[in-house]
């Protein structure tokens, strides 16, 4: 099924898409949602309470296809896009998805205290803010929803591709999981993220940036608090590629492993403290156009050869970082 909306400053409000039977395929074109409709609304033994959702996928095989600029904003009662312990879906398209969440919940991932299910990112460029104290992707806090048991994993999330940029901006963790009101991390738990491809920009922002044990603000995957692995369960390690060019074709040991564009925007609070912080009310809004020329990659621990839009480089592992030189 695709649904086309009219454009990504259009807004359609109090509507939710359910998915009653696994194995749906879902492609959203220049849609702009801005809250899921309370009659679809559904009780969440997890939490203890009535959840709804922009979207909510039952059962596994499930597929959104990202096409155009689309914007998914909630700001309470479930995750934006809710993918319950028992259910899997994988996420691709050559589009732009926008998503803002708050307060306890997550943008993809479980409702509250609930694990998340298989969540993969194969494609498109993500833009989400960590705020408040659900993570953008994975878990949402113990208590939402007037919950109290924690999880006991924030579940697998599989990235094989795409251009994702999560910004961090109080306890909630880019990847992984929740936080207390005040600290990362709420109860120490931890799924996998597993990565094979695409590049993963996370800011820590001024606002909370001392919260995550940090000297400044800055791109840090400290915000991931999931364990990073390649797909044969081998930690994987950011690897900095500076420069790089509007478009992008990166080859690691001669397999594609990221064919896209910079991380072209930035959070328009990412240099701000909160109370000084814009009030923004549009999603939207919140991102304005950057200047990092960096891709962000993640890769063993271990000498790989790369090849960047044509030109070849050693990339060697020492002292816990890469270093790249120029074949």
């Amino acid at each position: 099924m695709t649904i086309v909306g009219s454009s990504a400053s259009t807004q359609y409000g109090a509507l939710s898409i359910t998915c009653t039977v696994a194995g749906a395929n879902l492609t959203m074109q220049d849609l702009f949602i801005s809250a899921g409709h309370p009659a679809s609304q559904y009780y969440d033994s997890n939490n203890g309470s009535y959840c709804y959702n922009i979207l909510n996928f039952t059962g596994t095989g499930n597929t959104l296809t990202i096409e155009g600029s689309n914007v998914l904003e909630a700001v309470a009662n479930g995750a934006v896009i809710h993918v319950a312990a028992n259910a899997a879906l994988a996420i691709g398209g050559d589009g732009t998805l926008y998503l803002y969440k708050t307060g306890a919940w997550t943008a993809i991932g479980g409702n509250g205290s609930e694990t998340n299910g298989e969540i993969t990112i194969n494609g498109g460029v993500l833009n989400l803010i960590a705020n408040a104290r659900g993570a953008a992707i994975g878990v949402g806090a113990g208590d939402s929803g007037g919950g109290s048991t924690l999880p006991s994993s924030t579940g697998n999330v599989y990235v094989t591709g795409g251009t994702i940029n999560i910004n961090v901006d109080w306890a909630g963790a880019a990847i992984g999981n929740a936080g207390s009101s005040n600290t990362p991390n709420q109860g120490n738990i931890s799924g996998n993220l597993i990565v094979t491809g695409g590049s993963i920009r996370t800011f820590i922002d001024e606002n909370v940036y001392s919260l995550w044990g940090l000297g400044s603000r800055g791109v840090n995957d400290v915000g991931i608090t999931a364990t990073k692995t390649d797909d044969g369960n081998s930690l994987v390690y950011q690897c900095v590629i500076p420069d790089a060019a509007s478009y992008n074709e990166v080859y690691v040991d001669g397999a594609l492993f990221y064919a896209g564009d910079l991380h072209a925007y930035k959070y328009i609070n990412e240099e701000l403290e909160q109370s000084s912080q814009y009030d923004i009310t549009d999603t939207t809004q919140n991102w304005v156009p950057g200047s990092d020329t960096n891709l962000y990659l993640y890769l063993t621990g271990e000498y790989h050869m790369l090849t960047v839009n044509g030109v070849d480089y050693d990339c060697i592992w020492d002292n816990g970082a890469f270093e790249l030189i120029e074949i």
